[in-house]
């Protein structure tokens, strides 16, 4: 129940940092590129692999794990944990896997929210 705990308050910290930092450089930014959200998915795909390294390390308490990747980052951004698994396949020697991986899941849910959003239209 604790774990849930820790989940729940990182994802709530998580999902009003997004939006807080969205909102922020948004006003700095007017140009039609969505800054923004790359941000967030850098900055998120930074920080877990920050957070895993000292958890692997265990320089931070496994209990934080919770807390900061799976309900902050998991709020903040999904992309981190794709980050991370990329890089995890990657690193073990799964090269060709690692390419694989993000080819599939950058052209795959690229154009699953693109007919998600043209069926959706259509049937509105």
């Amino acid at each position: 129940m604790k774990y849930l705990v820790f989940v729940a308050l990182g994802g709530a910290a998580g999902s009003v940092s997004r939006y807080l930092l969205s909102q922020w450089t948004q006003a700095q930014w007017q140009g039609a590129f969505p800054l923004a959200t790359l941000l967030v998915n850098l900055l998120g795909s930074c920080a877990i692999g920050v957070i895993f390294a000292l958890l692997e390390r265990q320089i931070l308490h496994a209990d934080w794990r919770g807390l900061l990747m799976v309900g902050f980052l998991g709020a903040f951004t999904t992309f981190s944990t794709f980050s991370l698994e990329t890089f995890a396949l990657w690193e073990s020697g799964q090269a060709a896997q690692a390419v694989g991986y993000m080819l599939a899941s950058v052209t795959l849910c690229v154009v699953g929210a693109g007919l998600a959003i043209t069926l959706t239209r259509a049937l509105l």
